[in-house]
């Protein structure tokens, strides 16, 4: 070859664009998800950069009381669902820097469950740990991409080179340790979920962790899954009675349920509950006329709809509530079954009683 042929030979170029999409697919599929959900969030009108506990909730968040209750769904979709653009700007960005690693080492199949069964397990760590927060991100699946690799690094040290087991280890344990900091540091983090999808994917990693056998998963591997899905239906049981437990308890004021006022009448709502309802749903509650006071909330069930009102002032009358409440389910539910619940002022229910005549 003369010095002519090899001035036209092109240089050597790095893998391009699409190679590595061709070889890491889950994560670019799980980063275009997340994107599409934000997109289309902001798309309806979810504000772009702090989006309302209401509109977060719409599109699928995690709230315990929810979430444990008649939507468990939510532990999936929460964890496509962000906070803003910053939030799931950091989120994104560091799925791209941990996620292809972590593919290639896995393998797609595995990757793909260490990743959604991380996801689970933050949502129910974050549940367990306080039922009432209104939780969204991916981020609790993305500590489990990490902890995945802590738990390759654990289970096949001794293939390892030397050096490497205790230089990768300590590098993302440092990692680890920064995020944890900060988020004990910020307000607003849900640090249970962080940690919940840490732990579930370590273990994930440690047992999903590739080896020289052919079958996709040995004796060790298959009964390891089925330890670790028992540690998550035993989480979530947990989860359950946390969230029962807060169903009855002081939920009307924390972020899960809207607040309005009308008149001396204070009406806490669920998300469920649309605006045209809540609008139409105001309007009987004026027709019929409450004492000065009156708390009122307006939930979504299991078996439909309650009306729940709070014991707070000696005028309380529970057979007039009851009037009320049937002339009130009457005219704006007329097609779903109504309980009414009647409160103590800490918000624990003393009573439910179903309407079933209209």
């Amino acid at each position: 070859m003369n010095e002519q042929d090899e001035e036209e030979q092109p240089p050597p170029v790095s893998p391009s664009r699409a190679r590595r999409r061709r070889r890491n697919p889950a994560t670019f599929v799980l980063i275009a998800a997340n994107l599409a959900v934000f997109g289309a969030m902001v798309a309806n009108g979810v504000d772009l950069m702090s989006p309302s506990v209401p509109s977060l909730l719409k599109w699928g968040a995690n709230f315990g009381v929810l979430t444990m209750t008649s939507q468990p769904w939510r532990l999936i979709t929460s964890f496509f669902v962000h906070v803003g653009l910053i939030h799931i700007a950091v989120n994104m960005y560091s799925l791209y820097v941990v996620g292809p690693a972590t593919e290639r080492i896995f393998g797609t199949p595995r990757y793909v469950v260490a990743y959604f069964l991380s996801g689970l397990g933050g949502g129910i760590a974050s549940i367990a740990w306080n039922p009432v927060v209104v939780g969204a991100g991916a981020s609790g699946a993305i500590f489990g991409i990490v902890g995945a690799l802590l738990g390759f690094f654990f289970r096949r040290r001794k293939d390892l080179v030397p050096g490497a087991f205790r230089e990768n280890v300590s590098r993302l344990l440092q990692v680890v340790l920064l995020n944890v900091i900060l988020g004990f540091s910020i307000h607003g983090i849900d640090n249970a979920a962080h940690l919940g999808g840490l732990t579930t994917g370590f273990f994930a990693g440690f047992i999903l962790a590739p080896t020289r056998e052919p079958c996709w998963l040995n004796a060790f591997e298959l009964a390891g899954m089925v330890a670790l899905l028992a540690a998550l239906g035993f989480g979530a049981n947990f989860a359950r009675q946390q969230a029962a437990s807060a169903a009855s308890g002081p939920i009307a004021s924390q972020s899960g349920m809207n607040e309005a006022e009308l008149g001396n009448v204070k009406i806490f709502y669920s998300a469920e509950i649309s605006d045209e309802v809540m609008e139409r749903f105001a309007d009987e509650v004026e027709k019929v006329g409450h004492v000065p006071n009156d708390v009122i909330r307006l939930t979504k069930t299991r078996s439909g709809i309650e009306i729940g009102f709070v014991e707070n002032s000696a005028d309380f009358d529970e057979r007039l509530e009851q009037r009320k409440a049937r002339q009130i389910a009457k005219a704006v539910f007329p097609d779903e079954h109504v309980d009414v619940g009647i409160y103590d002022k800490n918000w624990k229910l003393r009573k439910r009683i179903s309407l079933e005549e209209k």
